[in-house]
């Protein structure tokens, strides 16, 4: 039997993600927060002092760690991207339904969906099969 070694290689970019990612997730024990929907004012608390002022800030710097973290979590296991785009899309929607996200971060999630995919559905709409031609 021939039994092949399986390893993940990570590039240097991802390396220094995750190391961003882990530092960051880090300084978050310091927030304290009694339920679900306090969170984000425990770390704004925790990272800027609890002014008012930088609580949506706290908001992005929450909602960017987790979206990173499960993006990048699951390019490792190299799942499809737009699968991977789909996840997102759901952990975006129930970030804004808890209040930790604003909901315009939906409108810019669409709008790079869509440009991702504008060729392929133009090509569509132009009544031609397949992938558009370069």
């Amino acid at each position: 039997m021939n039994t092949e070694k399986r390893t993940i290689r990570m590039s240097s970019v991802s390396c220094y993600l995750f190391i961003m990612i882990l530092s960051f997730l880090m300084t978050i024990p310091d927030a304290s927060a009694s339920i679900i929907t306090e969170i984000p004012e425990g770390v704004n608390d925790a990272l800027f002092g609890g002014s008012e002022a930088t609580l949506p800030m706290a908001k992005l710097l929450l909602t960017g760690a987790i979206l990173a973290s499960f993006t990048f979590a699951f390019a490792i296991i190299k799942l499809h991207f737009f699968m991977i785009f789909v996840i997102d899309f759901v952990l975006l929607v129930c970030l804004i339904a808890l209040g930790w996200a604003e909901s315009w971060l939906l409108l810019i999630f669409g709008l790079i969906l869509g440009a991702f995919y504008a060729p392929i559905i133009a090509s569509w709409l132009a009544g031609e099969r397949g992938t558009p031609k370069e």
